[in-house]
């Protein structure tokens, strides 16, 4: 009798555990979900409303060329070390404009964030990091805007570079540079 208890004990701790090792699964997976659609909501979020709550975005108001007009920029935090950095364009910009030009970015950092540059910046002896892409342009309550991609740890810039180039590949610069100052990510 007393085997029989035991064993009846056994397989019911047994059943249990598994029960609650699905459910800490599904919530894992609920939950990586969540964040997702919340990331993307809150993205969105800054784009409706024009940067204004996004901590660390500034005002510009600079022309690269005839073409194309940065009125702001900032950098949104998707992760650690992941960032979408967001160029606010003028309204009246449309996709053929921006599909001809890759927009680039260096951040040069400032001494104390030297050590947290990317391998590839400190191989070749260079104090910034690189960012470009040809994204796509995306409009949101009649505001128009490009996305891109960064992947840095440094948080603090000495010098911000934003510039354009060709699409079909670097052959100079196209336009001015524009050039922002003492900037932090944190």
């Amino acid at each position: 009798m007393k085997t029989s208890v035991a064993i009846l004990t056994l397989l019911l701790l047994c059943f249990l555990s598994c029960k609650d090792s699905n459910e800490k699964k599904q919530n894992v997976r609920d939950n990586s979900e969540f964040k997702k659609n919340t990331v993307f909501k809150e993205l969105n979020y800054h784009l409706a409303n024009g940067l204004k709550e996004l901590d660390n975005s500034y005002g510009v108001e600079q022309k690269f060329n005839d073409e194309v007009y940065l009125r702001g920029f900032g950098f949104y935090e998707k992760g650690e070390n992941q960032y979408d950095l967001i160029l606010e364009l003028q309204d009246d910009i449309v996709e053929d404009v921006v599909s001809k030009y890759t927009f680039a970015v260096e951040g040069f950092a400032t001494n104390e964030e030297l050590n947290n540059l990317s391998e590839y910046a400190k191989n070749k002896n260079r104090k910034h990091e690189a960012w470009f892409g040809t994204p796509k342009l995306t409009k949101i309550n009649k505001r128009c805007y490009v996305v891109l991609d960064i992947k840095t740890k440094v948080n603090s810039f000495e010098l911000l570079k934003f510039f354009l180039y060709d699409s079909s590949g670097y052959k100079g610069d196209i336009g001015e540079r524009i050039l922002f100052y003492d900037y932090k990510i944190k």
